[in-house]
């Protein structure tokens, strides 16, 4: 199955787009990679740290741990992309065989998914976010508050017309 919509020239363009984006990915990688290293190095032993800079060593490294998977994965939807390319299948969703819109594709040269599985495939990824778990409480407003204490709404039975 192809894309119709897309033209041999525009294919060929985004072949090259794809080709410098996968280059650059890869440096973004090694890059990471080498920053941990030096790291690990400069780290050492956690006992000779205090408490500050140990939690600031483990903010940055959970930070360049996301940062990594995402380039990752964006690394694996180039890749997937340059070999529909050569599949003859480039602009055409992998999970419904929908034609991906020309436009989609000149903004993320690496889209594999129309938008609206792409949405579904984010929005089975997230977490869910937890709600106002105070029993009492009416708003279940997202949140991680489980007491009367850190919850500024009215208990639900108080008779109040107030919505937060």
């Amino acid at each position: 199955m192809e894309n119709k919509e897309l033209d041999r020239e525009f294919v060929e363009n985004q072949r090259a787009r794809l080709e410098e984006l996968r280059a650059e990915l890869v440096r973004m990688v090694e890059g990471l990679e080498e920053d941990q290293r030096y790291r690990a190095e400069e780290e050492g032993d956690y006992t000779e740290h205090d408490s500050g800079d140990m939690s600031h060593s483990l903010f940055t490294r959970e930070m360049d741990a996301t940062v990594e998977q995402t380039v990752e994965v964006r690394l694996r939807n180039v890749e997937r992309a340059l070999q529909k390319i050569e599949e003859g299948t480039y602009g055409v969703c992998d999970e419904t065989g929908e034609p991906i819109p020309r436009g989609r594709l000149e903004a993320i040269p690496e889209a594999i998914y129309t938008v609206e599985v792409q949405q579904r495939h984010e929005r089975e990824r997230r977490p869910p976010i937890s709600s106002c778990t105070w029993a009492r409480c009416s708003c279940r407003r997202p949140t991680g508050r489980t007491s009367r204490r850190s919850c500024p709404c009215p208990p639900a039975d108080a008779g109040s017309t107030r919505r937060p």
